[in-house]
């Protein structure tokens, strides 16, 4: 595929901050502050409190083993502390499952890219469902989030809207087309690197092609009058037929097959894999199985370091898909 250049972001320190942001979210804070055990009969109330003093590893864990009866600590912890205490918090809902933990997060959010707490929300809520209704802020937030942020940010915040079950899926395909659209032909700042296995350009694209495959079929009529819209833009027409693909349209089987079998991209034709997969279905099966014995290996290491076969990997992880 045609290497493409980024063009520069322009909307502020605080977007151009929010891949950072993101990064930090996945990395662990040292348990130096409270080095002792915490007590098994403390309420939610008193680990909020010792929380505020000093972060720690074994008080977040409490408070998270708490589950939905930590909520109305939490809830008040946000009301009243400073912003670094309100990003811990952040943290502690992120390990915390539940309707209840996922509505505080989406108001979290709602106060935009200027809030530590608010990125941090932003990260924890990538693979959640929201069920309630979102209120008009939260929803001009995570659309401006789409449009704005950068490469990582926009494809994050992507994934988000488009688990927001009670907004209509036009509403959340808009603006997730129209900045996937844009991030392919010239992508904002994407990240030099990014923890995982794929490219940064290609793990930033992907985010999106996730967010796609969550909305599901009523992306199809959508995702097919941007195809007829892109005639003649290459990369452009390739990138929205994966897209199909993620949300499940077989008209784009074959084409996505031949870009399994001959992609020149590994990270391009990883996704690929997905994709067809997702396409095809069943008939999918026998190209699945032939990958297994696929020795391509990323460029970049797992998070324990170790080599990753790319292709082998995703075509069994489909085929358990396939097979449940």
């Amino acid at each position: 595929m045609t290497r493409r250049m980024a063009r520069p972001h322009s909307h502020g320190v605080h977007l151009l901050a929010l891949c950072s942001f993101l990064l930090a979210c996945a990395a662990s804070v040292a348990d130096t502050a409270f080095p002792e055990s915490v007590a098994s009969d403390a309420t939610p109330e008193r680990i909020v409190a010792r929380l505020q003093a000093a972060e720690s590893e074994a008080l977040l864990t409490a408070l998270q083993a708490q589950g939905e009866a930590a909520i109305p600590a939490i809830a008040a912890g946000l009301a009243q502390g400073d912003e670094a205490f309100r990003v811990t918090l952040a943290r502690a809902l992120g390990g915390i499952g539940g309707d209840a933990s996922t509505s505080l997060l989406v108001g979290l959010l709602a106060e935009g890219p200027s809030s530590s707490a608010a990125m941090r929300a932003l990260a924890a809520l990538q693979n959640r469902p929201v069920r309630r209704p979102l209120s008009a802020q939260e929803l001009r937030t995570l659309v401006a989030l789409v449009r704005e942020a950068n490469s990582i940010g926009a494809g994050s915040a992507a994934r988000v809207l488009a688990r927001c079950e009670r907004v209509p899926a036009r509403r959340r395909l808009a603006s997730i087309i129209e900045r996937f659209e844009a991030e392919v032909v010239s992508p904002v700042s994407p990240a030099s690197s990014w923890p995982g296995y794929l490219s940064p350009e290609v793990s930033a694209l992907n985010q999106f092609l996730l967010a796609l495959s969550y909305i599901g079929r009523p992306a199809v009529t959508p995702l097919q009058q941007a195809l007829r819209r892109a005639a003649g833009q290459a990369d452009l027409e390739q990138w929205l037929t994966l897209a199909l693909g993620m949300a499940g349209d077989k008209a784009v089987a074959t084409r996505l097959k031949e870009v399994v079998l001959g992609e020149a991209d590994r990270y391009v034709r990883c996704v690929a894999v997905r994709a067809y997969a997702r396409s095809a279905q069943s008939d999918a099966i026998p190209l699945l199985e032939s990958l297994l014995d696929d020795d391509t290996e990323s460029e970049y290491t797992s998070c324990t370091g170790g080599k990753v076969l790319l292709i082998r990997n995703a075509a069994s992880d489909e085929l358990a898909r396939l097979r449940k």
